[in-house]
């Protein structure tokens, strides 16, 4: 009789174990759907979503997820399916997830960029009360648009499809004070295309094939484009102003190691080497229109120090590039341009700030000059812990003078009728406002004709003056009348640092010849 009683307690108390879990999941799902409901989330709230709760297999399931801005019925994020397996459902009833497994997938989302009350309000996290944790998890970005109508917020990323996968994984916005809120073992991310607004809505940035795994320490990238939103004389129509046309191109980056522990802690980019095997640029500028009103622009240096994160590579290294730069000058007929062809640069011991920092920065770099000439430069740039001054030194060796007519009769009103350069040398410091040095310009057979930028025609008598009366046909090292150039000219603030160099340099070109 009690072996009857024992066996049939045997059969009856799992069934009963499993009317409770049953039960318990039941009670579980409206009670968990409620609080989701309930929960906002840095200025979003859950409009819908429907749980499922598995106490057998200690599991739940979030499908057909709706996210909704609390101020924008356009703002949304849907998730298909969200599930996590292996969870502790004591936690999970004090709003804390904590599962051996999660799985995010075909998430499709629309979000309107928030006003500044509402974003200084969001990225306060510490307000967020809720914390996650995982041995992995896996999420399928489907489709991430950013918008705001036709406009597009600076600096946001706006577009974005991704896959990325993790290993002992933790979120608790309470637990940390400074950085990222976020541990993990190891990450993986993969976005084969994003696109990110950049500077102003006249640019954006493509982004094809990134690839971040934390086990390699290593970020690569197939291609970033930098282009503008407008041809390239319809940026000027559309501002009315000086506004910079640019497609520019990076092939193949690879940065190598990355201590991605210093991005969580300390929200700084801590890194060896970045290689990035091409890079083309073309530029273009119509200086016919006006200039904008805008703030002075900063030197390297300040400019690294004015990034919201700290900063530090080992080096930089660009292994080729082509860059083409085109201006059409006030008055002129038609454009100018200037190319550095088969260019290679390494900036070493870059960084922003002192901790970082183990040498002062230096950059070389070399090219072919208007696909004739030689150039190579170096550049002693200061930083935070070394204050050395910036000294620019450099050569272009032997070219055909002849080259520089497709920049000089729409900037300068002149062109070269002969002339061969032997070689060009360069020496000189500069600060925010001036930079002093020497130029030795050593030409031969020099000859050159004024010209009307407006129609392109010479100006026959005043070319005979000038060749005459003016301009020395030779400048040779060895002759006893070998004149040197100074370089002296003061910078303007409002203009980008090539600038300041080619002013330099061109200081130093009409201390020789005129």
């Amino acid at each position: 009789m009690k072996g009857a009683r024992l066996l049939i307690g045997v059969l009856i108390g799992p069934v009963i174990l499993a009317l409770l879990l049953w039960i318990g999941g039941l009670i579980l799902e409206p009670y968990l759907e409620k609080k989701i409901l309930n929960q906002k989330i840095s200025g979003y709230q859950f409009d819908s979503v429907e749980v499922s709760v598995n106490l057998f297999t200690l599991s739940i399931a979030l499908n057909n997820v709706l996210i909704k801005g609390s101020d924008s019925a356009e703002t949304r994020l849907y998730i298909e399916k969200f599930k996590a397996s292996g969870i502790n459902p004591f936690k999970l009833v004090n709003g804390n997830v904590s599962a051996r497994s999660i799985a995010i997938l075909g998430i499709d989302a629309f979000l309107k960029p928030v006003q500044s009350d509402t974003l200084r309000q969001a990225s306060d996290l510490s307000s967020t009360k809720f914390s996650l944790s995982t041995g992995h998890l896996s999420i399928e970005v489907d489709r991430f648009l950013w918008m705001d109508g036709s406009a597009r917020k600076p600096d946001t990323l706006y577009y974005a499809e991704a896959s990325l996968s993790g290993s002992k994984l933790s979120w608790a916005p309470e637990a940390i004070k400074s950085g990222i809120p976020f541990l993990y073992n190891q990450i993986n991310l993969t976005v084969p295309y994003a696109q990110m607004a950049v500077f102003d809505s006249l640019y954006c940035m493509h982004i094809y094939q990134l690839e971040l795994d934390t086990k390699d320490s290593g970020i690569n990238i197939d291609l970033i484009h930098f282009t503008t939103n407008y041809g390239r004389y319809e940026i000027g129509e559309v501002t009315g102003l000086q506004r910079d046309w640019l497609d520019l191109s990076f092939e193949k980056l690879i940065l190598l190691p990355v201590d991605f522990n210093k991005i969580t802690s300390d929200t700084s980019l801590v890194a060896g080497a970045l290689h990035i095997e091409s890079f083309k640029a073309r530029v273009f500028k119509d200086r016919r229109r006006i200039f904008p009103d805008k703030p002075d622009t900063k030197l390297p240096d300040a400019l690294l120090r004015s990034l919201p994160v700290g900063l530090s590579l080992d080096s930089l290294i660009l292994h080729t590039g082509d860059v083409e730069y085109a201006e059409r000058a006030e008055g002129s007929f038609s454009e100018g341009k200037v190319t550095f062809k088969q260019l290679q640069a390494k900036i070493y011991n870059v960084g922003n700030r002192v901790d970082f920092l183990k040498a002062p920065t230096l950059m070389q770099a070399s090219a072919m000059f208007m696909d004739k000439g030689y150039l190579n430069a170096s550049f002693d740039i200061p930083n935070p812990a070394y204050e050395v001054t910036y000294k620019t030194t450099g050569a272009l060796h032997a070219m055909p003078l002849k080259s520089l007519n497709s920049i000089l009769p729409q900037s300068a009103g002149a062109e070269i009728a002969s002339g061969d350069l032997k070689r060009l040398d360069f020496n000189f410091v500069y600060n925010n406002d001036v930079s002093d040095g020497e130029l030795a310009f050593q030409y031969q057979d020099l000859k050159i004709n004024l010209i009307d930028k407006s129609d392109n025609s010479e100006k026959n008598f005043l070319s005979a003056l000038v060749n005459v009366l003016v301009v020395p046909r030779d400048n040779l090292a060895e002759d006893k009348n070998f004149k040197q150039g100074e370089i002296h000219t003061e910078r303007d603030k409002k203009k980008a640092i090539f600038n300041f160099w080619w002013k330099s340099l061109f200081s130093g070109f009409k201390s020789t010849i005129l």
